[in-house]
């Protein structure tokens, strides 16, 4: 069975950094800020659908208009090149491309043989979706605490907010 996301906890991922120390932060974000100097805020969209691991059902994040692709990419790119320098570089999952992640296969289900079914099902019903176009006014640097949400879900608290250039 699916568990779908809090909408309330809902932000388009272009970077995940793991387990980070506390002291790590403060450089992270600096690096973040210096890097993302002169970067235009893209018009986005969400476009389509798929599942990372076959566990988590996601909405893909693309750029809109002109130049919005490219906007995009290079702050999907800064975010990996800032971890990277910093040696804290962001985990190495499927996770290559901005998202929005909708649901997941509770842990209960894991063992379902219903459950990637009903996750294929959503995937197919999702990939010709194309929402609403809005314009990123930044970044923001979340930190996560997986199982202290809603339902068990993770909570998502902001850390630091990395505005773009309108």
């Amino acid at each position: 069975m699916l568990r779908w996301t809090d909408p309330e906890q809902w932000h388009v991922t272009v970077a995940f950094y793991g387990d980070l120390p506390d002291g790590a932060v403060p450089d992270l974000v600096a690096s973040l800020r210096h890097e993302l100097v002169g970067l235009r805020a893209p018009l986005l969209r969400l476009r389509g659908a798929g599942s990372y691991s076959g566990r988590t059902l996601w909405a893909g994040v693309v750029g809109d208009g002109p130049g919005d692709a490219e906007s995009l990419a290079a702050i999907f790119a800064s975010a990996g090149a800032v971890g990277e320098h910093l040696a804290v570089e962001p985990e190495r999952r499927e996770r290559r491309r901005a998202h929005l992640t909708l649901a997941r296969i509770a842990a209960a289900s894991r063992r379902d043989d219903r459950a990637p079914a009903e996750l294929a099902s959503a995937v197919r019903a999702l990939a010709v979706y194309e929402g609403p176009a809005w314009r990123a006014a930044g970044l923001v640097l979340f930190r996560s605490e997986l199982g202290a949400g809603r339902a068990g879900g993770p909570l998502h608290d902001a850390v630091a907010e990395l505005p773009l250039i309108p």
